[in-house]
């Protein structure tokens, strides 16, 4: 993987504004699957946050939200309230002070290497309560784990991903959590031949 393809792929879409480009529907599926998670005073963690879109969505009047991200331009989406804290850091890199209720990994890893995947599962696990849930969603491969580097006509930029099938993902999540819950988005948002989204609810870090 041309880790530098992916960093310029996000530089870019940091000067846009905004870093979610997978519709209304995506979006409204993201927020059904996560606001039941969300009680009074939740402490949210969001790994590789973009501009916040989705996590700022759910947080509530007395929950709190740290946003993690490589690009420090993506700052601009959590500045004017006090429930929001930005750090700029490498989701790998990331170390986390305190503990959160509910942590998020959406749209990461089909950008990092499998042992950089394993690294941010260890960042996850040192952050999460005892009782707390992560929640880590991606693109996963149909098939076999499948690597994708070519230019998107749709995204007008160069692109490389990895998407590992949803066994292997869920394989070494089971080795960090005692619960794993896999939760496939419908086909209707399916945006790819070859892939579909896929969520994985984590309990129980080990």
């Amino acid at each position: 993987m041309d880790k530098d393809i992916v960093k310029e792929f996000w530089r870019k879409r940091a000067l846009t504004g905004h870093t979610r480009w997978t519709g209304d529907g995506m979006l409204a599926f993201d927020q059904a699957l996560l606001r039941p998670l969300v009680g009074d005073d939740t402490r949210i963690l969001d790994l590789g946050s973009g501009f916040g879109e989705l996590s700022r969505s759910i947080c509530g009047p007395g929950d709190s939200l740290v946003a993690v991200d490589q690009e420090p331009g993506m700052a601009a989406g959590f500045e004017g309230d006090d429930r929001f804290a930005f750090v700029h850091s490498s989701v790998v890199d990331y170390v986390p002070e305190g503990r959160f209720d509910l942590v998020l990994l959406f749209g990461v890893i089909t950008h990092l290497t499998e042992e950089e995947e394993e690294a941010v599962y260890s960042v996850i696990v040192s952050a999460l309560a005892t009782a707390g849930v992560a929640v880590i969603k991606n693109q996963c491969s149909d098939g076999a784990d499948l690597t994708v580097d070519t230019y998107s006509e749709a995204l007008g930029a160069s692109y490389v991903g990895r998407y590992p099938s949803v066994e292997s993902q869920r394989s070494r999540l089971a080795r960090r959590f005692g619960s794993v819950e896999i939760v496939e988005y419908p086909p209707e948002l399916k945006m790819h031949r070859n892939s579909s989204h896929v969520a994985f609810v984590c309990r129980e870090p080990r």
